[in-house]
């Protein structure tokens, strides 16, 4: 038998409903009230963004070296100069994956011959090489420099130095191999001149087999083309059987409208006291390294990519003291299997995407991080086991200052002593195990603290929005076998 609906009871029930959200709301602000406020945000934002301004300032002033590295250089020797097949030296470069950049090369070439400038042995100097080049090709050295390849081969050494810079011509096709040495200290390299026919292509300096590396207060301007690796920009790919046992070094240098800085392979890489100005793609990318030291480095803006990339297995990397604006996707991305990574005292600001991107990579130590206007997660890890953020500030993200995803139930995430205010959210799960927090401060991350599957633990975070006593968030587990989990050494790079 049909009932008619008791409206009035209806009615009550929706009433009670809603004075249970408004109270809730007023005893939410009640708690905030009693906590006392923390540091105010406004100056903070507003002093990266005044550093941020100075250093654009202070970078569009640099041009060229900015003087004479410390130190000593290698004794100079004579220096033997041949002519040599372009083709052999694009085949020692040889990666499967790359072969239309080869062919954008060789048509960059304006339908000569395939041949190049080849230092085979002894030391070069600018003076020297481009009087060499200009006997052996004649028309070869112009306004725009060196128009044709340059080939350092192993055991020879080319010397830049005191304010030397080897400007590569665009449209004739000019580029950089090093399977010897390339030393530059206070000197430089450089695109210079019109487009080419081959449209796409640009100049580019590219380190492999033995060869070295070692730019201290570098300038380099306009290199790369394409999404290959090698030809990227600056590039040194370690691989083959013989790798060298000397880590390539970048110091002091600019880089600037450079596509990308590359390192693949080999152990303890240098990148260190060097601004990155405007690349065209991601930055910096390593892949395949082992105990890089990424540090005193400065990112303003990009038109793609992130500022730093890790990817391939690169573990052991340590980045700190850095300051990344503007990055046109992430700040710093961990690919898959990028682990054993410390983050420590590093700034990244209004990042397009993440400030950093984690994914499935281990044993990832943050420490003393300010992350700030991201326009979508602060940090982001999905799949990250023993991971650990520590000390850090995450401010005005647009969605959650921290995303935490794709975890066994078992695995614990720490996090401990970090600021999250006027994110969309503070928090943010899904299947994260456990995420043990100690010691944040919560108080300017009002009204929304957490959401996902940890949405429902809200009302314990509000009892202690400083976070005196460790709380358990328990979020969900992901599917699957669980993987082992991984053995973390302890923090002893602060």
């Amino acid at each position: 038998m049909y009932s008619p609906p008791n409206l009035p009871e209806i009615i009550a029930v929706a009433f009670r409903r809603r004075m249970r959200g408004v109270l809730t709301a007023l005893a939410m602000l009640l708690m905030i009230a009693q906590t006392g406020a923390a540091q105010p945000i406004e100056p903070i934002l507003a002093e990266i963004e005044a550093r941020y301004h100075t250093l654009i300032k202070q970078t569009r002033a640099i041009k060229a070296p900015t003087g004479k590295a410390a130190g000593a250089v290698s004794a100079k020797t004579t220096a033997h100069l041949v002519t040599s097949d372009l083709r052999v030296a694009l085949l020692k470069l040889a990666r499967t994956d790359e072969t239309e950049g080869r062919k954008i090369i060789l048509a960059a070439q304006g339908g000569r011959d395939p041949v190049a400038l080849s230092l085979a042995a002894g030391q070069a100097t600018l003076p020297g090489l481009l009087a060499k080049a200009q006997q052996l090709f004649p028309g070869a050295v112009g306004e725009h420099g060196l128009g044709i390849p340059l080939i350092i081969e192993q055991g020879a050494e080319l010397l830049l130095d005191q304010g030397a810079v080897l400007s590569l011509n665009r449209a004739a096709g000019a580029f950089v191999v090093n399977f010897g040495a390339l030393t530059i200290n206070g000197g430089g390299i450089i695109a210079a001149g019109p487009g080419n026919d081959a449209a796409s292509f640009a100049p580019f300096v590219v380190t492999a087999g033995q060869g070295v590396m070692a730019a201290d207060n570098g300038y380099f301007a306009g290199l790369g083309f394409g999404a290959d690796l090698t030809f990227a920009g600056l590039s040194v790919m370690i691989s083959g059987l013989y790798p060298t046992d000397r880590p390539s070094v970048l110091t002091g240098s600019i880089l600037r409208d450079v596509g990308s800085a590359v390192f693949v392979g080999g152990a303890g890489v240098s990148i260190t006291n060097n601004r990155f100005v405007d690349p065209r793609r991601t930055a910096l990318i390593l892949r395949a390294t082992h105990g890089a030291q990424i540090a005193d480095n400065i990112f303003t803006d990009g038109a793609s990519g992130d500022a730093i990339r890790l990817a391939a297995g690169a573990t052991g990397t340590d980045i700190r003291d850095s300051e990344i604006f503007q990055p046109r996707e992430s700040g710093i991305a961990l690919l898959a299997g990028s682990g054993d990574t410390v983050l420590r005292n590093v700034t990244i600001w209004r990042p397009r995407h993440n400030g950093v991107r984690a994914e499935h990579s281990a044993c990832l130590s943050m420490r003393n991080l300010q992350i700030l206007g991201a326009r979508q997660e602060g940090v982001t890890l999905r799949g990250v086991q023993g991971a650990k953020l520590a000390d850090s500030v995450l401010i005005a993200s647009k969605r959650a200052g921290l995303l935490v995803a794709d975890l066994p139930g078992e695995v614990t995430t720490q996090i401990t002593g970090n600021r999250f205010a006027m994110n969309r959210t503070g928090i943010e799960t899904a299947a994260a195990g456990h995420l043990a927090l100690s010691g944040n401060d919560f108080q300017d991350q009002f009204p929304r603290f957490l959401a996902g599957d940890v949405q429902f633990m809200t009302p314990d975070l509000l009892r202690d929005l400083t976070g005196k006593e460790q709380i358990i968030l328990a979020g969900g587990s992901a599917p699957g076998t669980p993987t082992p989990a991984p053995v973390c050494a302890p923090d002893t790079k602060d």
